[in-house]
């Protein structure tokens, strides 16, 4: 039953929560760790709050539980599918919830970075440190309609500019957008003083990876404008590994299955508070569509 007071009410948390954020601003040269607790880094590079943790999911456990491996999430948009709802505020929090399952009980800290001239939502804990740049959920490639039909292949194919769906920001070419990842990640990988780390990012190839969703391909197509001679890239099949073989048991499939399910279970709990919650059969089929499935491909940064 609809309970508008009760929704009101989360709106003004969640509005209270990101004004928080963007008061605790910090430049990227002000972290909160120390460089020597690390000798590596790996990146997750995704479109989608959910990505990895379905296609990644048990690589990201084993970083998260090395302790010298400094882990980075970069997600490129929000993930918002056209909804103003609330819905990606809670898949945010999702985001974020399954990473710090995966930690010892440790202190989330919020700030805004700066890269690019661009401001950039950071949360840190642990040996994790996650940006979302919260840009609109790009669809089929047409966007929609609530973020006046933007979308990352429009600004890959046109430079038709890409607005936060927060405003924080604007992008207005495809070279801004590229740069303002490369430099998240050449930051990163300076402070840790690593070489050549990789990055898990979904394979744009159609050849390996047919049918993706077109945010996930726009988000890969910007890694290799820079990957080459600085990254290697771990690059894996989304959607299809559906039409594949399981190929992932035991440990790996029971880690990689609570970190989705603790990003699920986050999501389900913001949208009861928002008032519109989401029907869990939503997660029950992804996770039954890809959840014991891994499917990749290596290129090393000289290749």
């Amino acid at each position: 039953m609809w309970d508008s007071k009760r929704f009101v009410k989360s709106k003004l948390i969640l509005k209270v929560f990101f004004l928080f954020a963007l008061i605790c601003t910090a430049l990227p040269h002000q972290a909160s760790f120390a460089a020597s607790d690390y000798k590596s880094i790996s990146f997750y590079l995704q479109a989608h709050p959910d990505d990895w943790q379905l296609f990644r999911g048990e690589y990201a456990y084993n970083d998260l539980h090395a302790p010298q491996t400094k882990v980075v999430f970069i997600y490129t948009t929000a993930g918002d599918a056209g909804s103003v709802k609330g819905w990606w505020e809670a898949r945010e929090r999702g985001a974020v919830a399954s990473i710090r399952k995966a930690l010892k009980p440790t202190p989330l800290t919020i700030d805004i970075a700066q890269f690019n001239d661009h401001p950039i939502v950071r949360y840190t804990s642990g040996n994790s440190v996650s940006y979302f740049l919260r840009l609109p959920d790009g669809m089929d490639g047409s966007g929609s309609k609530e973020y006046n039909n933007e979308s990352l292949s429009k600004l890959r194919d046109s430079n038709q500019s890409i607005t936060a769906v927060d405003k924080s920001t604007t992008y207005t070419s495809w070279s801004d957008f590229t740069h303002t990842l490369k430099e998240i990640m050449d930051y990163e990988t300076n402070v840790v003083g690593a070489k050549h780390p990789w990055v898990n990012v979904a394979d744009n190839d159609s050849n390996y990876n047919p049918g993706d969703h077109m945010d996930h391909k726009a988000t890969s197509d910007a890694v290799s404008t820079f990957a080459k001679g600085n990254y290697n890239r771990a690059l894996y099949v989304t959607y299809d590994v559906k039409n594949k073989k399981g190929n992932i048991g035991g440990a790996a499939l029971t880690n990689k299955k609570n970190l989705f399910y603790a990003y699920a279970n986050e999501v389900y709990s913001q949208t009861v508070a928002n008032g519109d919650p989401v029907d869990q059969q939503l997660f029950e089929d992804e996770w039954y569509w890809w959840g014991n499935k891994s499917y990749s491909r290596n290129i090393k940064y000289n290749q």
